[in-house]
């Protein structure tokens, strides 16, 4: 005998291609696999796959007349004959054959010259031309396990089938010796694998609701269901048993079904992604496999509302749960004592989950979303909680944390019932402040919190405190607006930093950090303005934010973050919603917006900013006529009405006077009105002087804006001084 070995590389190339109806195109990989090839006698074989056990005979090169395959090389058997590998042989005679044989692929012998051979024990069907046209073939060794015989198989031979096997002989073309037959047995639908005469399970069509997946069909023994498979939907109870394979759960279809119970096979590790999803009446999960991490994916039990439990094996050490894992599901207490991480929204919205308990645990941003039932939550040993953790749980009053180390950076958000931590008060009702023990773990933990119960209590103390000190009852509507804006710019400092920081969008940020952005800038004068007594709304654009206040029966636009500087400006400062529209940028366009609990205060309106500050008269502009009302109600010549007054407070004092005479000047003068140009031509010549001579000498009338310009002495009258200062300016 001679034995020799060869290593043969194989290239398996999957050709690129784009599924329609998905974004993303999917490409396949290539893959080199090395298969051993080992030859003895002229014959040459290899593992039927990569690692496999078994070997195929892929061709033969000898010169022998008598051929004995061997049942076994090395520590491999040989269960297959490849295509090809005898047709046309010419110097083949006897063929004996080992019966671990199972599979013949295409035309083994056609055309050969040989003479005998006997079909091995383990093969069930002899397919179409087998033997075709072996002129000198006169033996064949026939077996009682033969299911199937081609018509074709032994064409132009001098064998005849035996009688016994007549039966057996079909017209059907069967190209290799793996054929299949689509049967039922009643209740099963299933694949006849004629080949090793095995069952695949295709479908269920029998009328009960509690049902066993069957090891043995019609004697067949079942191998594997098909991933075509179709479970009816008013199925309540499965059980699958160990021996039977397929490629997920998901073949199944349980999504939406009946189900209320399963038993899964011990080689379940992981539950597919929305495996039972909306499986509505599904309370129980058995489990006969003991994996030590057992893995339950995205939206596997999500919509299970009569799950009151996490199913997984006893004896796992860590469990793994994916996103939205248990979204809406009927779980009432939560307790997972073995390591575990826990994916977004996994129990989002569980509407009577009150208590839950972790123990070395990952918890990810929002894995308890919207749980409004939930209570209390116990965090133990080594476990992590990211960011929003624990989100919009409006009911959750307390956290207990075994270690006070434990990282929970921002690890909560809207929860505004939640005031303590393993039963201890964070705030101080007396001092208006964190208690002093764990004010260190609140500025380490929630710097950057939103719409959280203990630090909203912060946040109203110290905006009391604030307005407190800064605004008094006798106070006007602007004097007010005005104070707090100046707190605020003067008190802060903008982040140029990351500017997603969370820190810096909530309602906290200017008094538990040292700087903010627009959000934070806009959210705490909102809450400034109310508690001063101000009618007030936060606004935002796309990429901005500020507020607008009522003052009088007039509403406008403040920016505290914009009139933040060096030093504090108040070029933002009561602004209509004209000006900020021909600003354009951030201002061009605006919402209003209630961004916590303690907004809840603003009105459900868009308030209109009508009027610019300076426009007495209300009639939409600044003009030389508003400048007139003002100087005569200053000489006590007329009265301004209570939104006029408004109007005219210039100078944010809470007065009407002669600086805010000289302030509605300079806003005039900077809109282009120059002082002298009586007929208002944008040139001060010779004819303002005659225009204003017919005025003095009775022989002209003259417009309210003519007078105000005319006015150059500012001395409240328009007479010959004042014509004597027109001819100084057009001398100069």
């Amino acid at each position: 005998m001679k034995f020799n070995r060869i290593i043969a590389t194989l290239l398996t190339v999957c050709n690129f291609f784009t599924v329609s109806g998905l974004s993303n195109s999917i490409s396949a990989y290539s893959k080199y696999y090395e298969r051993e090839e080992i030859g003895y006698n002229g014959m040459f074989f290899r593992p039927t796959f990569p690692g496999s056990s078994a070997l195929e005979l892929i061709k033969y090169t000898g010169t022998d007349e008598n051929i004995v395959i061997p049942e076994q090389l090395f520590d491999y058997t040989v269960t297959t004959i490849d295509r090809y590998v005898f047709k046309d042989n010419q110097n083949i005679k006897n063929v004996t054959l080992p019966d671990t044989i199972d599979y013949f692929d295409a035309e083994v012998f056609s055309n050969s010259s040989v003479v005998s051979v006997n079909i091995p024990e383990s093969l069930h069907v002899i397919p179409s031309n087998m033997f075709k046209d072996c002129s000198n073939l006169e033996t064949v060794i026939f077996h009682d396990n033969i299911q199937l015989i081609s018509d074709t198989a032994f064409e132009n031979t001098s064998v005849e089938i035996p009688p016994e096997f007549k039966d057996k002989v079909t017209d059907e073309y069967m190209r290799t010796s793996d054929v299949t037959r689509d049967l039922t047995d009643g209740e099963w639908t299933y694949n006849l694998s004629y080949g090793n005469m095995t069952a695949e399970i295709t479908g269920y069509v029998g009328n009960n609701t509690e049902i066993v997946i069957p090891q043995y069909i019609d004697g067949l023994h079942v191998m594997s269901i098909v991933n075509s498979f179709k479970m009816p939907k008013n199925i309540k109870s499965i059980s699958i048993p160990d021996n039977v394979r397929f490629s997920g759960l998901w073949i199944f279809g349980f999504a939406g079904s009946d189900l209320e119970e399963i038993t899964l096979p011990s080689y379940i590790n992981a539950l597919d992604d929305g495996l039972f999803k909306n499986c509505k009446n599904l309370r129980k999960i058995n489990f006969r496999g003991n994996p030590e991490t057992f893995t339950i994916q995205n939206n596997t039990f999500s919509g299970c509302t009569s799950l009151d439990y996490i199913p997984y094996p006893e004896s796992c050490t860590k469990v793994n749960i994916g996103k939205n894992a248990f979204e809406n599901t009927g779980i009432t207490d939560l307790k997972i004592d073995i390591d575990s991480t826990v994916g977004e929204y996994a129990f989002r919205n569980c509407l009577y989950l009150s208590d839950v308990e972790l123990n070395n645990a990952v918890v990810n941003t929002r894995a308890f979303f919207e749980c409004p039932s939930l209570e209390e939550a116990t965090i133990k040993g080594n476990s992590k909680l990211n960011e929003a953790s624990f989100y919009d749980c409006n009911r959750l009053k307390n956290i207990n944390v075994e270690d006070l180390s434990t990282p929970m950076t921002n690890a909560v958000s809207i929860c505004p019932d939640l005031m303590t931590i393993n039963n201890k008060k964070l705030f101080d009702d007396t001092t208006g402040d964190f208690t002093p023990d764990m004010k260190d773990f609140v500025s380490r933990n929630f710097f950057g919190v939103d719409d959280v119960g203990f630090i909203n209590m912060y946040v109203i103390s110290q905006a009391e405190k604030i307005v407190s000190e800064v605004t008094n009852e006798n106070m006007s509507d602007v004097q007010k607006i005005k104070a707090v804006h100046d707190w605020i710019c003067e008190n802060t400092v903008y982040d140029d930093g990351i500017g997603m920081d969370r820190k810096n969008h909530n309602d906290a940020s200017v008094f538990m950090n040292d700087s903010t952005v627009c959000e934070g800038y806009a959210r705490i004068a909102n809450i400034l303005f109310n508690t001063a007594g101000i009618e007030s709304y936060y606004i935002e654009s796309k990429n901005h934010a500020w507020n607008i206040v009522k003052a009088g029966n007039n509403y406008f636009h403040v920016d505290t973050t914009w009139d933040d500087g060096e030093t504090v400006s108040h070029e933002w400062f009561l602004k209509s919603d004209e000006e900020l529209r021909e600003s354009g940028g951030s201002h061009a366009e605006w919402s209003a917006d209630i961004p916590s609990s303690l907004h809840h205060f603003q009105k459900n309106i868009l308030p209109e900013c009508v009027y610019s500050m300076g426009d007495v008269n209300q009639d939409k502009r600044l003009s030389i006529a508003d400048m007139v009302i003002l100087k005569r109600n200053i000489l006590n010549k007329n009265d301004i009405d209570y939104d006029g007054f408004v109007l005219a407070d210039l100078t944010f004092d809470g007065v009407v006077d002669a600086f805010d005479m000289v302030r509605m000047r300079e806003m005039i003068v900077k809109n282009n009105y120059t002082m002298g140009d009586v007929n208002q031509d944008n040139v001060i010549n010779s004819e303002d002087m005659i225009k204003l001579n017919k005025y003095l000498l009775c022989q002209e009338e003259m417009d309210a804006d003519g007078l105000s310009l005319a006015d150059v002495n500012s001395d409240g009258v328009v007479d010959a001084f004042d014509l004597v200062r027109i001819r100084q300016l057009i001398n100069n």
